[in-house]
């Protein structure tokens, strides 16, 4: 507003006299004949005095100059500079919304992709008539599946779009108590039933808030029977993998394809799923089902 109002006295002065007037930055003003003009310096002669001697000023020190035909040429004219109020500036930050994790993330918050895992199992044959537990294979009741306990490691690594790889190396033990008919008898028996499986499926993660995540996967799993005995009245057969048993070869080696899904909270996750077999067992039409199971892991 200073500037303003001297450069209106400026022009004022400029209509009653015929001079350049130079208004420098301290509101000196200086009458003058401009004689030269450069982005860096201006050069003139004072009106008082038009034969003496050339001054030059750089134009860091102008202000204004208002020349004898109206023009006005303006120098250093600082940036105006916004009144802040600091409650208003305050007030205005504290209601902007705070980036916050966003839901339905396809990417964990906390990598836990790595963990322990033990839960409850079953196993189950079938065939196109019937299908049943192991001991009812051996001669036992009808029972519509063994069952048992599983543990061992749990791999599943997520990649970009929740795309992931679920694996591990799970042992596995069945255990069926049932009564069998001998020749002049019925007499209970022990089927006990040891394993391991490898599953090597495809999976999907979705975290739903933070450090909650939901997912689903599907794909092969290789189970392989390693030993396997039946015990009745004091005594204990030899590994019945591999070997004749009612008529039929137990062979220990079997690929299921297993759909499951989960939960997983920190470092706590719940699977649940089923695994059913592709291949003939026991030379047979009959196939090795794992119809139902749930595990708790210990991710980390």
């Amino acid at each position: 507003m200073k500037k303003i109002v001297l450069a209106l006295l400026a022009m004022c002065t400029m209509m009653a006299s015929a001079d350049d007037i130079i208004v420098m930055r301290n509101s000196e003003k200086i009458n003058a004949k401009i004689l030269e003009v450069s982005d860096i310096e201006i050069k003139y002669k004072k009106t008082n005095n038009l034969d003496g001697p050339t001054y030059s000023t750089k134009t860091s020190q102008i202000n204004t100059i208002i020349y004898e035909n109206g023009d006005v040429q303006v120098y250093n004219q600082p940036a105006a500079q916004p009144v802040r109020n600091e409650t208003v500036y305050s007030e205005s930050l504290a209601s902007q919304p705070v980036e916050r994790n966003k839901s339905w993330r396809f990417e964990p918050s906390e990598k836990r992709d790595f963990g322990l895992t033990m839960g409850w199992t079953t196993k189950q044959f079938k065939n196109e008539n019937a299908k049943g537990s192991f001991g009812q294979l051996l001669g036992g009741d009808e029972k519509n599946m063994t069952h048992g306990f599983n543990f061992g490691f749990l791999a599943n690594p997520t990649f970009k779009y929740g795309i992931g790889l679920r694996t591990g190396f799970i042992f596995e033990y069945y255990h069926e108590k049932f009564e069998a008919e001998g020749d002049y008898s019925t007499f209970e028996a022990n089927l006990h039933d040891f394993d391991f499986s490898v599953p090597l499926q495809l999976s999907f993660r979705m975290e739903v808030v933070r450090n909650f995540s939901l997912m689903i996967y599907t794909g092969p799993v290789f189970d392989f029977g390693v030993y396997a005995f039946e015990e009745a009245q004091g005594e204990k057969s030899e590994n019945l993998y591999g070997k004749d048993v009612m008529s039929d070869k137990w062979e220990g080696f079997n690929c299921l394809w297993g759909i499951g899904g989960g939960l997983q909270y920190k470092f706590l996750r719940l699977d649940v799923g089923g695994q059913f077999g592709m291949m003939k067992k026991f030379g047979v039409d009959i196939k090795v089902n794992k119809p139902i199971y749930m595990n708790l892991a210990f991710m980390f």
